[in-house]
């Protein structure tokens, strides 16, 4: 698995890929890690549109990466879960925990909001 970046008005787009298991959740953990320690976003996108397959160790990831943006006061989201995977959150109530957003263009607008300090 290879993971890549993208930004779009200073918000880091991951795209996850399909399956968010075991080895390839460490990956996502390690590629975070090696991004947040040397580039500069206001907010981190996880961008679940190809993402399937999701276990705890997939969780425990993105849980953990939502904690360390939130220590060092960056945003965090995600974005495009289909229906199982949304459910999934709803279960384990990690949708009031963590911004879930439909599409990419919402969520980095709503970054843009809260940057430029208007009310959401």
């Amino acid at each position: 698995m290879k993971l890549s970046c993208r930004t779009i008005n200073n918000v880091c787009i991951i795209p996850l890929p399909e399956k968010l298991i075991n080895g390839e959740a460490k990956e996502l953990d390690f590629y975070a890690d090696e991004m947040l320690d040397n580039f500069h976003c206001d907010a981190i996108l996880l961008d679940m549109k190809s993402t399937h397959i999701l276990d705890s160790s997939g969780i425990s990831v993105i849980v953990a990466l939502f904690k360390k943006t939130e220590n060092m006061q960056i945003g965090f989201a995600l974005c495009h879960l289909n229906e199982r995977l949304l459910e999934k959150f709803q279960t384990t109530r990690l949708d009031k925990l963590l911004d879930i957003y439909e599409t990419e263009q919402e969520a980095i607008e709503k970054f843009s909001q809260l940057e430029a300090g208007v009310p959401t």
